[in-house]
């Protein structure tokens, strides 16, 4: 069965108490309805890219050690590369 709501009644969905809401719905599945205008949600993104494109980088280099001191250099350069988009 298909439904058909608009983005901001899902949000209205989303942003109700559990008890109020009877539905199975992945997480993966409503990526992108929320707005990302607030704080915790851009903080949740940017974690979120980061934590997978450091994964994939020192995974591709293995005789680079993950050392605390390359973590800091990785992210110094993410950031940036995160802010200028």
């Amino acid at each position: 069965m298909k439904l058909k709501a608009t983005k901001k009644r899902l949000r209205e969905l989303i942003m109700q108490e559990p008890d109020d809401v009877e539905c199975e719905v992945s997480a993966s599945s409503l990526t992108g309805l929320l707005s990302t205008d607030s704080y915790e949600e851009s903080v949740i993104e940017y974690e979120s890219a980061r934590n997978e494109a450091m994964d994939k980088y020192f995974n591709a280099r293995q005789g680079l050690s993950r050392t605390a001191e390359q973590e800091k250099i990785f992210e110094g350069g993410f950031r940036m590369a995160w802010e200028s988009r």
